[in-house]
């Protein structure tokens, strides 16, 4: 595990401490109930509570310092004064991903940043470090960044979420990622981003912040937005075609796609070069193309071909994300988190494809929330992209499922 230097702290939140901690720094945490020995607390002032009354709390769990913007006299913990805990813990965050000689991985977009993510860690190798769950907003980035440590990892791919405009500034501004990757821009927190312009917009501001020797890898549906133009000269852009054929840019990934039972086969063409084959799990269209961008980067960063289908063949997805079982001899299909249009549909087509032989299903559906002012006509449109059979049955849950006709 990494250790932190005291007096760096100090410098780098330009802080005082009241008490200089004798036992060594092993990492930091935001919540007395998950805190781990060695760690230091960052005491964070939220709408609900202020993590300065949990000092002691603190304490108990084993930490060895806090962070804090007054001092309390009615806690023995060392205390690190700062003007603002998250700012100073976001900069801690930032100050130790620089001393990071591995490289630095992206991810975002409106779907697709969690499975892009795994598959990534997994072709990497296993000394790759990733972002935790959902760990990937202005709490969750550094307490992944502070874990990086470069005897034990080459790689990192931070996850970078967000709900608001201005956020994927701060994210980018701790990530300084030396690839980045987005998914797909879509209808997804549109009721705080306006329109897939906004959306496009924020986003762009990851990519934005790697370096002229750095690398982007957007599918070509994400490099047609302006907002990605500026981009050229260091972005690889994947595409789906029909056929491998013509001449393209160097810069230019391509693939097909064959399912062929459980499977997915993928004929992927870097540039001119020779297609290179694949085979994983049978996944989503969107699925997919994830996996594409993760092979590309893992190529870029000098995996072998038969190394990265290695580490494919041992992939899956995770529970409840694309996940496909077997129930009592049924097939079912669960895809449960924060859904957007985009990956609504894409859970949808893959569900219709892999049942396309039976004459019964059954759709539980929930509804897609953060859209804003598109929420009505978001479950109208997905209404009528569900084309039922006689003896297939729907389910609707949540708010805005009433409009979906």
């Amino acid at each position: 595990m990494p250790r932190f230097n005291l007096t760096q702290l100090a410098e780098w939140t330009d802080g005082r401490w009241t008490v200089e901690p004798t036992q060594p720094l092993t990492g930091f945490g935001i919540d007395t109930r998950t805190l781990e020995r060695g760690q230091v607390f960052v005491a964070i002032h939220t709408a609900k509570r202020d993590g300065h009354d949990f000092l002691n709390d603190a304490a108990t769990a084993g930490a060895v310092a806090a962070i804090v913007s007054e001092a309390r006299s009615d806690s023995t913990i060392p205390q690190l004064v700062v003007n603002d805990p998250l700012v100073a813990f976001q900069t801690i965050a930032r100050e130790h991903r620089r001393t990071f000689s591995g490289k630095v991985i992206g991810v975002t977009g409106s779907a697709g940043k969690t499975s892009t993510k795994n598959i990534l860690q997994r072709v990497l190798g296993d000394r790759t470090f990733a972002t935790e769950g959902n760990f990937n907003n202005h709490l969750g980035v550094p307490l992944m960044l502070t874990q990086l440590d470069a005897e034990l990892h080459d790689y990192a791919v931070i996850e970078a979420g967000i709900s608001g405009r201005g956020e994927m500034d701060v994210l980018a501004g701790m990530i300084e990622p030396d690839m980045a990757i987005v998914t797909l821009i879509g209808q997804a927190h549109t009721e705080n981003l306006n329109d897939l312009n906004g959306v496009a917009q924020e986003k762009s501001r990851l990519p934005a912040t790697v370096s002229e020797q750095g690398r982007v890898f957007l599918p070509n549906q994400v490099a047609e937005y302006p907002q990605f133009t500026e981009l050229k000269g260091k972005q690889t852009v994947v595409s789906a075609v029909e056929v491998l054929s013509g001449t393209v840019a160097e810069d230019m990934v391509r693939f097909l796609t064959i399912p062929t039972g459980n499977s997915t086969v993928l004929s992927v063409a870097f540039g001119m070069h020779a297609p290179e084959s694949y085979t994983l799990v049978r996944v989503s269209k969107g699925m997919v193309q994830n996996a594409v961008l993760a092979i590309a980067v893992a190529r870029v960063c000098g995996v072998s071909a038969s190394v990265v289908q290695e580490r494919l063949s041992e992939w899956k997805p995770d529970a409840m994300r694309g996940e496909v079982r077997e129930v009592n001899g049924n097939l079912v299909y669960l895809d449960c988190y924060n859904a957007n249009p985009a990956s609504m549909h894409d859970a949808l087509d893959a569900f219709v494809d892999m049942t396309c032989d039976v004459d019964s299903r059954l759709y539980v559906l929930g509804g897609m929330e953060e859209l804003g002012e598109i929420t009505e006509q978001a479950h109208y449109e997905l209404g009528a992209r569900l084309s039922l059979q006689p003896r297939d049955r729907l389910l609707l849950v949540g708010i805005g499922t009433e409009h979906v006709k």
